[in-house]
């Protein structure tokens, strides 16, 4: 009776944030994104995309790359230099010399991180629309194509998927999903819940009116607080599903690249303070600690099949809820992978909670705040 009550527990609100959801959310795309206004699409001349970098010299031939061999552009990139200390802004001069669409900008020395690298970008633009991208991105030929088909809201959240190259980096990539399919779920039943700093589109002028100044002593976090001053502000904010939206990015090259970044993570969106995250974060915790807590119990008291049934119950009930997500990014080598994933949790979440207590984080070679 107690695992059938723990299951249920689990099932009922995973599948009431992720499946309904994102049906809800589903036909919110149908409408067109309802939840924008007005009923417009992006303009590419009226599009400019900034991008924040430091030490990126390798990352940025390939997002150059990316640049080239697009069918179709906006108007102007503006790439901010945030102080950096290999050849990347050398690099960028050089392109810019055949390049008029390309502008370079770099931070005062009183000024660091991306957050005032941003402000400085949007501030330079002279559009209605500005898109983020991060230095370490790439995307599709059509990538800006497919964006003028985009309705025009306050803020677009637009999709960033993982790449994994190695076999090993795949489980760097479920979390990602997971996390992206319970902010669809969200979306759909109420608001989203984070945003991604490599690809977000902002309405310029709101940015400037609505963009709060206190979070300025962080290094990270940007793309939770823009989100969180336009939800504070009601703003209309759309989400797009299409993996022609997509830019991609590398996953951790290690256990330890990946730990950090996830640290880092963890630590902004405890400092950005938004009730809906904390109250989804407790949740998740609480579900994590009751279902260790049995998994123990049963194998303290050897019962074995018990605490089998119990985790492969688990492990269906995620494959189920998240496979429509993995589908849709056509990523089910991904998604298969789900059960060595579970068992290998509490090893991460392990590394993660003592990370938490001795890891000295940096950033770009700065530490975090």
């Amino acid at each position: 009776m107690m695992i059938w009550l723990i299951i249920v527990c689990y099932a009922l609100p995973l599948f009431f944030l992720v499946v309904l959801g994102r049906f809800f959310l589903y036909q919110k795309a149908k409408k067109n994104n309802q939840n924008c206004r007005p009923s417009s699409l992006i303009n590419l001349h009226e599009l400019t995309v900034v991008v924040p970098f430091r030490n990126e010299e390798k990352n940025l031939k390939h997002f150059i790359s990316s640049i080239e061999c697009s069918t179709k552009l906006p108007k102007q990139f503006i790439f901010i230099n945030d102080h950096s200390e290999d050849n990347s802004v050398a690099y960028l001069d050089a392109v810019a010399e055949t390049r008029k669409d390309l502008k370079i900008l770099h931070l005062k020395t009183k000024y660091f991180g991306k957050k005032h690298a941003i402000r400085l970008g949007i501030r330079a633009s002279e559009t209605a629309f500005v898109l983020l991208l991060d230095a370490d991105v790439v995307f599709d030929s059509q990538f800006f194509e497919h964006l003028s088909t985009t309705t025009a809201c306050d803020l677009i959240i637009l999709p960033v998927e993982m790449q994994a190259v190695k076999w090993f980096q795949h489980f760097f990539v479920i979390d990602v999903n997971i996390a992206n399919a319970v902010n669809e779920g969200m979306y759909g039943l109420y608001r989203p819940v984070m945003a991604s700093g490599a690809n977000m589109l902002v309405k310029r002028d709101n940015f400037l009116k609505w963009d709060t100044q206190s979070d300025f002593i962080y290094h990270g976090g940007d793309d939770l607080n823009i989100l969180k001053d336009f939800i504070q502000n009601k703003a209309a904010i759309g989400l797009e599903l299409a993996k022609k939206y997509s830019v991609l990015t590398a996953a951790p090259s290690n256990l330890t690249a990946y730990i950090s970044q996830r640290l880092r993570w963890i630590g902004n969106a405890r400092r950005v303070k938004d009730q809906l995250n904390t109250i989804l974060m407790l949740l998740q915790v609480g579900l994590t600690i009751l279902y260790f807590a049995v998994i123990f119990y049963f194998l303290s008291n050897n019962l074995l099949l018990e605490a089998l049934f119990l985790f492969c119950s688990k492990v269906v009930i995620d494959m189920i809820v998240f496979f429509d997500f993995f589908s849709q990014r056509k990523q089910l080598s991904t998604w298969i992978l789900i059960p060595i994933y579970e068992v290998l949790f509490p090893v991460i979440l392990f590394f993660l909670t003592l990370g938490s207590f001795f890891a000295k984080i940096k950033w770009k070679g700065r530490p975090l705040n």
